[in-house]
């Protein structure tokens, strides 16, 4: 694989893909990934795309595959400006990680660990994270670029994405913000992969294997770095459909 440009950016490639099981490989994943919430078919040879082959290291020879999820109903095709084609591009990515989640959350797909270290930038989460920082004087309260309020805010936009891959599942199904005021309370006094967190959880989520599944996935994202959704999705890693079977040999 020695392209350079991206044949849908046309742009220098970032993270190499393979298409399988084509082999072409001319694209940006980020192209790529975006690409298949559309179509399911090479942009090249038209041939049905299985899965993708990204993250490439050609001295170890490791590498990450993505599957995609079926194709979303087509977008109104009348945008026509590039404001309005990076609009529906953007909801196009939003629809598709949210039904990306519904299906990890359907198929009972656990996101793999990541460990906590200087280059992952993955760190231990606890109770104490969310607790805000208490100001001497009374009248000041927590300014919005302290580390408690940047938590609370990307804690937020993952819940209201999670609740709503949930939402079929969720005692109170129209009340999802009202769920994330709950949440934010167990937080506040529980680590969120505690036994007692996924009890609470359980109050919300019908279903107790989601209330703990929810309890993984959430603990991940807080001990992650991230603010992006999008930025978040491309890093997760979960089991391929070899290693579950493997397992419940």
């Amino acid at each position: 694989m020695n392209q350079t440009r991206c044949s849908i950016c046309l742009d220098q490639i970032i993270d190499q893909t393979l298409i399988v099981p084509c082999q072409h490989s001319e694209y940006c994943f980020r192209c790529m990934r975006i690409w298949t919430t559309n179509s399911n078919r090479c942009p090249i040879c038209v041939q049905p795309i299985d899965h993708l082959v990204h993250r490439i290291d050609p001295l170890t020879k490791d590498f990450q595959t993505f599957h995609p999820l079926p194709v979303m109903p087509s977008l109104d095709e009348d945008s026509t400006t590039p404001t309005q084609l990076g609009e529906a591009s953007r909801h196009a990515e939003h629809l598709a990680g949210l039904e990306r989640r519904r299906f990890i959350y359907q198929h009972s797909l656990y996101v793999k660990h990541i460990p906590s270290n200087r280059y992952t930038n993955f760190r231990p989460i606890s109770a104490k994270h969310f607790l805000q920082e208490q100001s001497k004087d009374p009248s000041q309260s927590t300014r919005k670029d302290s580390p408690s309020a940047q938590l609370i805010n990307r804690t937020t936009r993952f819940l209201q994405r999670e609740l709503r891959a949930l939402q079929p599942s969720l005692v109170l199904p129209h009340s999802i913000d009202h769920s994330i005021r709950i949440i934010f309370l167990i937080l506040h006094r529980v680590d969120s992969n505690s036994p007692q967190a996924v009890r609470l959880f359980s109050e919300l989520i019908r279903e107790p294997h989601l209330a703990q599944h929810f309890s993984h996935e959430l603990t991940c994202f807080l001990r992650s770095p991230y603010t992006d959704l999008l930025e978040w999705d491309q890093i997760l890693q979960y089991p391929t459909k070899a290693e579950l079977s493997s397992n419940s040999n």
